[in-house]
């Protein structure tokens, strides 16, 4: 298990050592001029119209992807499912694995509770 504290270096570490990857800079400048940098309804609205479960896990702290795209998810998309990780970055899943681990447990909770009243 990854010690919290260590956490963050052990991510910057990971990300400097894709910066040689081919394609890691040009992939990170896309997603901070495009995908990151508006809201993006249409793509939420057409995940909502497929019933698939969808599950956003924010990062109180997180200073790539604000907290104020929960509301704008929510309008797109009722059915999503949406979680807030106190203390946690755009690190979350390093940083706080235990919390990500059991927002998805919840969500594979209800999609079972879900099925099986469907089945009945």
């Amino acid at each position: 298990m990854i010690d919290r504290g260590q956490a963050p270096e052990l991510v910057r570490e990971a990300q400097r050592d894709a910066l040689d990857r081919r394609g890691f800079v040009g992939a990170v400048l896309s997603s901070l001029r495009h995908s990151l940098s508006k809201p993006v309804p249409r793509l939420h609205r057409a995940l909502a119209e497929t019933g698939l479960p969808v599950l956003a896990v924010w990062g109180n702290v997180d200073p790539v992807i604000p907290l104020s795209g929960m509301g704008q998810l929510a309008q797109a998309n009722r059915e999503a499912r949406q979680e807030v990780v106190a203390g946690a970055d755009h690190g979350l899943p390093f940083t706080h694995p235990e919390e990500l681990g059991l927002a998805l447990a919840r969500l594979m909770d209800e999609v079972r509770v879900r099925s099986s009243q469907q089945d009945a």
